[in-house]
C-alpha cells in the first residue's frame, strides 16, 4: 500500500454522524493509512448484522484494517463468580476474535474493567483470560488490552499470563486521568505495546481531543515509549472539541498533522 511507511490510523468513529463507508473515505483523503472499527451495534452495519461487509468497505478505500475494538459494556463479568456469567463476556470476545481471525484483523482491542467500582482482580478472570488469550493464539490473532481505570489489573494479567497473544493498547488519555502515575503503566508494559489510543483531555474527563488540545505532557509519554521495539501503528481516538465549529474532512486533516507530529518524536 502506498504510504504505509507513515503508520498513521485513526478510529474510525471520529464525532461525525456519517456513514461509515463516508467516514472511510474522508479517513484516507486525510492521509492516514490505517483504521479500527468499533464492532458494537452503534455502528449500523453491526447492528444490521452485516458487519462481515466492513472489512471489504476498508480495504476498498485503501486502508488497512489494523484492529476492532470489542464491546466493553459487560466487561465487568470477567471477574464474575459465576461460571454462567463469566461465559457471556467469554462468547462476547471469542466471536470478536473469530472476526479478525476469518477477515486477517491481527488485533482485537478489548477492555478487563470498567468504571472505578469494577470487581475486583481474581482468579476466576484471570482463568476466562488465559483462556481467550489461547483462543486467540489458536486463531493467529493478538489480544490487547487497555489501560483503562484498574491499571493494576494488567500487572495481575500480565504477570499471570505470557503468550505471543497477549499484547497492551496504550491509552494516553486513561493515562492521564489519575489512575495512576503517568508513564508508569507505559515504562512497565511498553514491551507488550501492540496499538494506541492517541488523543487529549482537560485531566477531568476523557475528552479524547486531538493532542496538543489538553493537559497530557507529550514529554512524559515520549520518555517511557518503546521507541526501540515498537511497530505498530500511532493511531488516535479522537472527538472534535466543537463539532459544529468544523467540518469532518477539516477535523481529520488536523488530526493527521497531530499524528504526524507524535510519530516524529515516538520514532527511533
Amino acid at each position: 500500500m502506498t504510504g504505509m511507511s507513515n503508520r498513521c490510523g485513526v478510529f474510525s468513529w471520529f464525532g461525525f454522524e456519517l456513514p461509515l463507508s463516508d467516514r472511510l473515505k474522508l479517513i484516507r483523503e486525510a492521509g492516514f493509512d490505517s483504521t479500527s472499527v468499533w464492532l458494537g451495534e452503534e455502528e449500523e452495519l453491526v447492528k444490521d448484522g452485516k458487519e462481515d461487509l466492513i472489512p471489504e468497505l476498508v480495504r476498498d478505500c485503501g486502508l488497512f484494517f489494523e484492529n476492532i475494538h470489542a464491546p466493553f459494556d459487560q466487561c465487568n463479568k470477567i471477574w464474575a463468580e459465576d461460571k454462567s456469567v463469566r461465559s457471556e463476556i467469554k462468547s462476547q470476545y471469542r466471536s470478536c476474535i473469530s472476526f479478525c481471525s476469518r477477515h486477517e484483523i491481527p488485533i482485537v482491542v478489548i477492555h478487563i474493567s470498567r468504571g472505578s467500582n469494577a470487581p475486583e482482580v481474581n482468579k476466576y478472570g484471570i482463568n476466562m483470560i488465559e483462556e481467550i488469550v489461547k483462543y486467540a493464539e489458536d486463531s493467529g490473532v493478538v489480544i490487547a488490552i487497555e489501560n483503562t481505570a484498574k491499571p493494576h489489573y494488567l500487572d495481575r494479567i500480565y504477570s499471570s499470563i505470557e503468550s505471543p497473544s497477549l499484547g497492551f493498547c496504550y491509552d494516553s488519555s486513561h493515562d492521564f486521568l489519575g489512575f495512576s502515575t503517568p508513564g508508569k503503566i507505559l515504562r512497565k508494559w511498553g514491551h507488550l505495546l501492540t496499538a494506541t489510543h492517541l488523543s487529549d483531555n482537560d485531566g477531568i474527563s476523557d475528552r479524547h481531543w486531538i493532542p496538543e488540545e489538553g493537559i497530557i505532557d507529550w514529554e512524559v509519554v515520549e520518555n517511557q515509549f518503546p521507541k526501540d521495539s515498537y511497530t505498530g501503528f500511532f493511531t488516535l481516538e479522537v472527538l472534535p472539541k466543537n463539532r459544529e465549529a468544523e467540518s469532518a474532512s477539516s477535523f481529520l486533516d488536523k488530526a493527521f498533522e497531530s499524528v504526524l507530529w507524535i510519530k516524529s518524536f515516538l520514532v527511533h
